[in-house]
């Protein structure tokens, strides 16, 4: 097993710092903003977050199932309702990823990216919460 550790710390003005290992983030309430330049809000990181661990993930698997990844990123977009009386809830997420791979090994991409969301933490931590639709497009 894997623990992962984190704090976090009210700074003043609607203001967090979140603390892990050496590294500090400051966030903020998306409602909250009246400098967008101040802190990225947690609502806002938390799709790169889901892109990032379904990229890990892939890289992960690659090897084993012997794709040589040429180029990829990422394009997410995501829905958070902020009208529920229990709170805010995140409707949807759509993660589009852009991969090069070599010709002969395009057939192997469907496949290694629904593992790479299907064995994500993150993705499974929010199934069945939220309407998450990943998909991708070749590049040259």
């Amino acid at each position: 097993m894997v623990e992962f550790k984190a704090e976090s710390e009210w700074i003043g003005n609607g203001t967090a710092r979140i603390k892990i290992r050496k590294f500090n983030i400051d966030v903020t309430s998306p409602l909250e903003i009246s400098d967008p330049d101040k802190a990225i809000a947690p609502e806002e990181v938390f799709p790169g977050v889901l892109a990032s661990c379904i990229l890990t993930t892939f890289l992960y698997l690659k090897d084993r199932m012997n794709i040589h990844l040429e180029k990829w990123s990422s394009n997410v977009e995501a829905s958070l309702d902020v009208t529920q009386k229990e709170g805010f809830q995140y409707i949807s997420i759509h993660v589009h990823i852009f991969i090069k791979v070599p010709q002969n090994e395009k057939d192997k991409i469907p496949k290694i990216i629904d593992l790479s969301h299907k064995y994500c933490p993150i993705s499974k931590a929010i199934k069945g919460n939220v309407n998450e639709l990943v998909d991708f497009e070749f590049i040259d």
